[in-house]
Order: C-alpha cells, then sequence, then structure tokens
C-alpha cells in the first residue's frame, strides 16, 4: 500500500534572522518513499536556500557528511516571493527515493531575513513492509 504523507522541517531563528551557519536538522525516515514536491514557507518576505542531504543509515552517519538529494535543485524560497511560500514540484536532478532507515539531513546554504521557516517534503509512502 502506497501513501500520501509529508516530512517536515522547521527552522527557526529564535527571534531574529537565521543564518547560513544555522544548526542542521537531522531526521530518521521510517518507511521507503518516494519525494514528489516539496513546500517552503517563511514567516517575512527573505530568502533562504536549503540543500538537502541523505545517509542510507543510521549507522553510516558522518558529522558534514551525506549524498545530495537535492543536486543542483535546492529548496529556495526568494525575497518577493507571494506570501512568503513556494510550492516546487519540478525535482528534475533530484534523487527523489529514500529508502526506509535513511537519515535526512538539511544544511542551509544562504539566508536573508527570514525569522522563522518550515520546509514540506510531499511523498508518496509505503506503510508496509
Amino acid at each position: 500500500n502506497w501513501k500520501q504523507g509529508n516530512i517536515a522541517f522547521s527552522f527557526t531563528g529564535n527571534g531574529a534572522a537565521i543564518t547560513a551557519s544555522a544548526t542542521e536538522y537531522y531526521l530518521t525516515v521510517p518507511w521507503t518513499c518516494s519525494i514528489n514536491s516539496f513546500q517552503f514557507m517563511a514567516d517575512v518576505s527573505g530568502a533562504l536556500t536549503v540543500e538537502l542531504l541523505k545517509f542510507t543509515s543510521i549507522g553510516a552517519y558522518v558529522v558534514g557528511g551525506g549524498a545530495t538529494i537535492t543536486n543542483s535543485g535546492k529548496c529556495v524560497i526568494s525575497a518577493g516571493t507571494a506570501n512568503n511560500f513556494t510550492n516546487n514540484t519540478t525535482l528534475t536532478s533530484w534523487k527523489t527515493l529514500v529508502t526506509a532507515g535513511s537519515v535526512i539531513r538539511t544544511r542551509i546554504d544562504t539566508a536573508t531575513s527570514v525569522q522563522n521557516a518550515t520546509l514540506n517534503l510531499m511523498i508518496t509512502k509505503r506503510d508496509t513492509p
């Protein structure tokens, strides 16, 4: 059985603008899934670019490592984007398959003005082994 779902990451500057050196986030994905699109929302007009990287398992985790998921098609919200929101279904360069037990790492490449943001990866997941 395949079902729709999402994987969400929240970024915060704790009352200040998020910086490119902000804390990275890691999430273990418990099921095999395919990333179909992403939605990126920010609290104020600004810019934020996030790269997604993947480890095949928690045992393969290395600080600062990971194979890119996004390649050249990183998650971007740009200054002046309507309602500080973007929905992207064009994942041409992405490696969209995520196997059960993989770890996704986020890395903020660039940041301007945004204090809080949410990145939702829209997925199709297998809910049974």
